[in-house]
This record gives C-alpha cells, structure tokens and sequence, in this order.
C-alpha cells in the first residue's frame, strides 16, 4: 500500500497532509489507514438484497484513494466467500 501511494504520489505531484495541516511528502500506510478508517458505509437490505452506500468522502480521503489507484465503489464491495 505504501509503495504505491508513493510512486503515485510522485507521479502526480500530489501530497498528503498530517493532522496539523504539513504536507507529506512520502506517505505511510499508517496516515493512509488514519484517513481511510473513518469512512462510514451504511448497509441496507431492500427485497433480501443486501447494499452498502458510500458516505460522501473528504478531500483528504478522495486524496488518499486517488494515491492508492482505488475506485470509490471498490470501498463498498461486498466480501465474497
């Protein structure tokens, strides 16, 4: 997770921030998971179907999913197995 954020974040020339507001310039999986962990994701069961919708993300977490090359809906995906 961490090399590919950060070769991402070379590549595009795009930083992520700490709580205090510095810009990183190499991002670690731990300030990843730190922005990534609050997302909320309500699950629903209309027609015995279960879904599960996406809250609206911040800025900071559309960052960090755009540095992991990571669909939106990828976040909401149902485990298999």
């Amino acid at each position: 997770m961490q090399a590919v954020a950060r070769l991402t974040a070379a590549q595009r020339g795009v930083t992520l921030p700490y709580p205090n507001r510095q810009l990183q310039d190499a991002p670690t999986t731990k300030r990843i998971k730190e922005i990534l962990t609050p997302i909320t994701i309500g699950r629903y069961r209309p027609n015995n179907v279960t879904s599960r919708l996406l809250q609206e993300l911040t800025w900071v977490q559309r960052l960090a999913r755009l540095l992991l090359e990571v669909e939106p809906r990828r976040l909401t995906w149902l485990p298999s197995g």
